[in-house]
């Protein structure tokens, strides 16, 4: 569909910023919500590195997005998958929602990825695995972008209507901005999460006779 008349757009990359930082929040919170589990990951060869970091990005990239597709789908949108570059390294999975939605439908769709970290939260916990513990992580710091989307359409009128071209999200209303006090907020986090790791940081150096 022609977004004819969507002549309101939100892009992330004005965000980038944000975008980055919040991931790092959320990283950094997500670990320490499993540091009661004390387990360890033993990377000692290439299978170890392909189990706990290639499978769980693979394995969150495509359920995160599929949330997003499914929940899309079941409120009748036509769905379809790509890939986009942001900022100069990163490759980002996307749907794209080119069906008009209400705000209230859009927020559904945005915050679903959310029920893959709690469902991972659960399994790391219940069944001691740190394969699951790794997915929660690297989903919950995968929902920086959708969770600043979510504060920015919520304060959209309930009437506007929403499409999503994949890397630019159109409206027939104007998308507020994210204000200075959020994104100082968000700074002020993250460096104080900094300060908090780096604190936290020992090197012992252990000398054999």
């Amino acid at each position: 569909m022609e977004s004819g008349g969507f002549s309101y757009s939100l892009s992330l990359k004005k965000y980038e910023r944000e975008v980055i930082l919040l991931a790092f929040i959320l990283f950094i919170l997500s670990g320490l919500a499993l540091s009661p589990m004390d387990f360890g990951i033993n990377l000692a060869s290439s299978w170890d590195l392909l189990f706990y970091l290639i499978l769980p990005l693979l394995f969150v990239i495509i359920v995160h997005e599929a949330l997003h597709a499914l929940t899309a789908k079941l409120f009748g949108a036509k769905v379809e998958f790509g890939i986009s570059v942001f900022g100069k390294v990163n490759l980002a999975p996307y749907i794209a929602v080119r069906t008009p939605l209400r705000k209230k439908k859009w927020m559904y769709i945005i915050i679903a990825p959310v029920l893959l970290s709690i469902i991972a939260y659960i399994l790391a916990f219940t069944l001691q695995s740190p394969w699951w513990g790794i997915v929660f992580v690297f989903n919950t710091s995968g929902l920086a972008g959708d969770l600043l989307v979510l504060l920015i359409i919520s304060k959209m009128p309930d009437d506007a209507l929403i499409v999503d071209e994949g890397v630019v999200m159109k409206s027939t209303h104007e998308f507020p901005r994210i204000s200075r006090r959020v994104s100082m907020i968000i700074k002020i986090l993250a460096l104080a999460l900094l300060f908090y790791i780096i604190s936290k940081f020992r090197v012992e150096v252990v000398v054999e006779r």
